[in-house]
């Protein structure tokens, strides 16, 4: 027998797994793509899910027409005079009702907030996907500008986790508009999140949602009045390192990094660093009237936030005693670039 008719003989069984490999890769795959909303998107449809706002929180939830037909829920509250207004975008788990701690510091500070809930979650119509996230986005951002005649440049968008990819998405579409931007503990893109979970993981999620919700890469086309990114080195969902690459791709304007401090989602070890960092960029309002306040009006100052307590005097007679070390406050290290970094 040749060596040739050995080779044939050898490989045909080889080829024939193979080739029965590859078929069940490709019948994964699609099982996988097939599945791809429900595997990004984990919506809360439970009765805690459907609960109003709690009573004398200031909010008023309300039915927005989030386009395509669907009807998503929303919470609302108005600015005070002289204030902005957040637009708030959750993250693919829960509803709305888990941004309420964010939207109460948000309060705090005398600024209006709209929250929706995506297609699917809570409350509102539809399923939830990559398309439906951003036009829900759209309609909200419609609402605030066109319904509300609120200024763009008055808008500051918020996108937590997954929510930061329509939040920029956002952005590009109204870059005019130079509205704030913040991105809370978001990717680069979905892939880049998967990676960190397992090799397998990286070459599936890559394999099924490419470079879908992409994030990082529309940083370039934007100007926003300031980009805010705030992430945990702690962070078990989505890596630090995604919020520092999204931090050092901007390089169109003023930008800061807020260092958080526990795992993905821990918002109340947190409260004092969003206050804080809100309180510090969005306290005063733009150049240019912001509803409420009257023309030439000068702009509100902004608080001491958070104030210090006072040290009271120690007693003339005696020494003063020993003041004991403060704890450490929960508000992370923040970093600031004022211009763009040289040689972008």
């Amino acid at each position: 027998m040749s060596l040739l008719e050995t080779s044939l003989r050898f490989l045909g069984p080889a080829a024939r797994l193979l080739g029965i490999a590859l078929a069940l890769c490709l019948v994964l795959l699609g099982a996988l793509y097939a599945f791809r909303d429900r595997l990004v998107f984990w919506p809360d449809k439970s009765p805690a899910a459907a609960q109003p706002p709690p009573r004398g929180s200031g909010l008023e939830a309300f039915i927005l027409d989030g386009g395509a037909g669907a009807k998503i829920s929303a919470w609302m509250a108005t600015a005070r005079p002289g204030r902005r207004t957040v637009l708030l975008l959750h993250g693919n788990g829960g509803s709305l009702t888990d941004m309420l701690g964010r939207i109460r510091t948000v309060m705090g500070l005398g600024m209006g907030v709209l929250a929706i809930d995506y297609e699917g979650y809570g409350l509102s119509e539809g399923k939830p996907s990559e398309e439906a996230m951003a036009r829900n986005a759209e309609a909200a951002w419609r609402h605030l500008t066109a319904s509300l005649a609120i200024e763009p440049a008055h808008i500051v968008i918020w996108g937590y986790s997954l929510g930061g990819y329509p939040a920029a998405r956002l952005a590009e579409a109204h870059r005019e508009t130079l509205s704030p931007l913040v991105l809370d503990s978001t990717f680069t893109r979905i892939a880049d999140a998967a990676k960190a979970h397992g090799p397998l993981t990286g070459l599936a999620a890559r394999a099924v949602l490419g470079d879908s919700f992409e994030v990082q890469g529309r940083l370039a086309e934007i100007s926003p009045e300031i980009l805010l990114v705030l992430h945990s080195p702690d962070d078990e969902v989505v890596p630090y390192a995604l919020g520092l690459a999204n931090y050092s791709a901007y390089r169109n304007g003023p930008k800061e990094l807020v260092t958080l401090c526990g795992g993905h989602g821990d918002y109340e070890l947190n409260r004092g660093a969003y206050a804080g960092a809100f309180a510090r960029r969005f306290w005063a309002p733009p150049p240019g009237p912001l509803e409420g306040a009257g023309p030439g009006e000068a702009a509100p100052e902004g608080p001491a936030f958070p104030a210090a307590p006072e040290t009271p005097a120690a007693p003339e007679t005696s020494a003063a005693p020993e003041t004991p070390a403060a704890p450490e406050a929960p508000i992370g290290r923040s970093e600031t670039s004022a211009a763009p970094e040289a040689g972008a």
